[in-house]
């Protein structure tokens, strides 16, 4: 998920667009102050909406709705819709088209209980999928670590299907969570250093990305790139005690600069690496 575009739409100002290569179909929308009126249409894709300002509408069979910042438009495939504001004022919101088929895959994966998938249209809180949501849009814009895009965007998918759909992921068992998440800590202790994706780990351990992404979490309390940024701190700690210089240090331990080594530094150790040496 390293790779990804980003490409202004010259028809309506203030709005980006984002595509990652590796969710082929899915695309990201960012707006700024959008004014734009949307006629009758209707998407092929499902059409998730988070509102951060404004006051907009949306009309759909024959009733209409007010979205307010922090509600969750949830659109979808082949319900015909319109969009507005009212003259004079506008809307900011992070947005994704997700097709159907991917949908599908995500939700066979998560193992659930019921197989159809009930997802409507309106307007909901936007709550964890609306901050998984445009967190997963800001690491593809960042061309942030697989493992970091991975996390996010499958966190949203998971948010999204246990927020708008009827059905459940199935238990799995504890036991066998523990130790799956203990071989995934080993793979990546043994690899820190280097670029690793979600699909790399779920497949060392012969599960699902949504498995592993949900037991990782629930079982360490951190995701999977949390994990392995630590441990490239923890040895960043131990090359800068040793002398090491900062430059070095950050090539040494899997980071991209000493840049992006300082970042994950302070956030963390809550001092520049400079200074832990000193």
């Amino acid at each position: 998920m390293s790779q990804s575009c980003v490409e202004p739409v010259p028809a309506i100002k203030g709005i980006q667009v984002l595509r990652a290569e590796t969710l082929p179909g899915v695309i990201f929308y960012r707006g700024n102050e959008i004014s734009h009126r949307y006629p009758r249409h209707w998407h092929d894709e499902l059409h998730v909406c988070k509102y951060h300002a404004g006051t907009g509408y949306l009309r759909y069979k024959g009733n209409s709705y007010q979205s307010c910042p922090g509600d969750l438009a949830v659109t979808a495939p082949g319900e015909v819709h319109e969009n507005w504001v009212v003259p004079g004022a506008s809307v900011s919101f992070h947005s994704v088209y997700i097709p159907v088929p991917l949908l599908h895959s995500a939700f066979q994966q998560l193992g659930t209980k019921q197989r159809g998938l009930t997802f409507g249209v309106g307007f909901l809180p936007a709550g964890d999928t609306g901050r998984w949501l445009v967190a997963a849009y800001q690491a593809i814009e960042d061309a942030a670590s697989p493992l970091a895009c991975e996390d996010r965007w499958l966190g949203f998918l998971l948010s999204l299907i246990r927020q708008c759909s009827d059905s459940e992921p199935m238990p799995a068992s504890i036991g066998q969570d523990r130790k799956c998440v203990r071989k995934v800590r080993e793979y990546i202790d043994a690899h820190f250093t280097r670029s690793i994706s979600m699909g790399e780990l779920a497949g060392a351990v012969g599960l699902s990305m949504f498995h592993l992404h949900r037991m990782f979490r629930a079982t360490t309390g951190i995701p999977p790139h949390e994990y392995q940024i630590q441990l490239r701190i923890n040895h960043a700690k131990r090359l800068l005690q040793r002398g090491h210089r900062p430059v070095d240090v950050a090539l040494s331990s899997g980071f991209s600069d000493q840049s992006h080594l300082t970042r994950h530094f302070k956030r963390l150790v809550g001092i520049t690496p400079a200074k832990f040496s000193a």
